[in-house]
């Protein structure tokens, strides 16, 4: 037999009409459990207790019981944003809304250019390196005009560097790798969700041209230059660059402290360091260490600009050809020549690319005996 109906409207199993006699002003209750807690709201007119009754059972025959852990505004709320999204998969619709709705991503592409070199000079990276990125950067600013810089897409990056006033592959290489330290950055600060670069590899750049300084070249080089201005330091230098393959920025601005004669160390302070890090360059030649006791590196006093103009001036003195980086390609040549381990030589010249030092020097030196000869250039007596 039925149970007799008590209302005009009985309210689905969960969901229980109850008396509160004790609160005249809201007497009439729903109830109903969540998670095994009973839940409790009251009503002043037996009406609206059955209409807050009716639209709790709707929500939870349409969305299932979890329905009953929200607000029933929340609950049509919801419905309302599925009806006006259909199929969209939530993620999409949550990266894109990023991407589009946030104040953060509205910042133009100007302003992050803007706001990047400054942080970066906050960061205290060095002037030059800034000098390096600004133009770059300030030229793609220019290419693409005031659009947000959450909308460049990577189709725009492409036809930028194919239309780069350049034919040159080792250029547009350089703005490619500019530009992507500028989005990894607007993503890092969470100013951008999607970064055009992710997944996208940089323009091949073709292999770089080595030059190695002959032996007898490099002889001629010191011996020539043993009695020129400031000879000691200025050939205590350039055998830093010549004997374990420092970076000609680095040897122009390193302290004479940062050379350690008792434990055969050399530092190189982050502060003139191209990857802004602490180098220790251990296990460097004799024939080094010969030379930079030579030169007297306590007493060392050249500035970079007088160091780079004597040396240029070093080159023209004893009639050696200076192509770039000249004595750095011939120390890593001479060194895997002599040696025959990229992995010593990339540790002498803190770099981290083993394939690259193997594939650039191998061979350029001629061999075991030209690369023992070279690592026999010794100060004057």
């Amino acid at each position: 037999m039925n149970k007799p109906r008590q209302t005009e409207w009985d309210p689905p199993r969960g969901i229980t009409f109850v008396p509160f006699l004790k609160r005249p002003d809201r007497p009439h209750g729903v109830q109903w459990r969540v998670d095994g807690k009973r839940k409790t709201k009251t009503f002043a007119t037996k009406e609206a207790q059955i209409n807050f009754a009716k639209s709790l059972a709707g929500d939870a025959k349409r969305d299932g019981l979890a329905a009953l852990r929200l607000d029933p505004s929340e609950a049509r709320e919801w419905r309302h944003f599925r009806s006006e999204i259909g199929e969209a998969n939530l993620e999409d619709v949550l990266r894109i809304w990023r991407k589009y709705g946030s104040v953060t991503s509205r910042v133009t592409l100007a302003d992050a250019v803007a706001a990047f070199l400054k942080a970066k000079a906050g960061e205290g990276v060095a002037k030059a390196t800034i000098g390096h990125l600004k133009p770059v950067l300030e030229c793609f600013r220019d290419a693409l005009g005031a659009m947000p810089a959450a909308s460049v897409a990577r189709e725009q990056l492409e036809t930028y560097l194919g239309e780069l006033d350049t034919e040159s592959a080792e250029t547009r290489r350089s703005h490619y790798k500019r530009v992507r330290t500028l989005f990894n950055w607007l993503k890092a600060t969470r100013q951008i969700v999607d970064n055009p670069c992710d997944g996208w590899k940089s323009p091949r750049a073709p292999l770089a041209t080595v030059s190695v300084m002959s032996v007898a070249d490099g002889v001629k080089l010191f011996a020539d230059n043993a009695k020129a201005p400031s000879a000691r330091e200025l050939l205590g230098r350039l055998a830093l660059e010549a004997f374990c393959g420092m970076r000609h920025e680095t040897a122009a601005r390193l302290p004479g402290s940062a050379i350690n004669f008792k434990d055969r160390l050399i530092t190189i302070p982050a502060s003139i360091d191209k990857n802004r890090k602490d180098q220790f360059i251990e296990h460097a030649p004799d024939n080094l260490w010969a030379w930079l006791a030579w030169s007297q590196p306590d007493k060392w006093s050249l500035a970079p600009v007088p160091y780079r103009n004597a040396k240029s001036a070093a080159f023209v003195r004893a009639n050696v050809e200076h192509p770039h980086n000249v004595l750095r390609h011939s120390a890593a040549s001479y060194h895997i020549a002599m040696n025959g381990d990229a992995g010593k030589t990339a540790a002498m010249l803190t770099h981290a690319n083993l394939r690259m030092l193997w594939s650039n020097y191998r061979g350029k030196g001629g061999g075991k005996t030209n690369g023992e000869a070279w690592f026999s250039i010794l100060p004057p007596v």
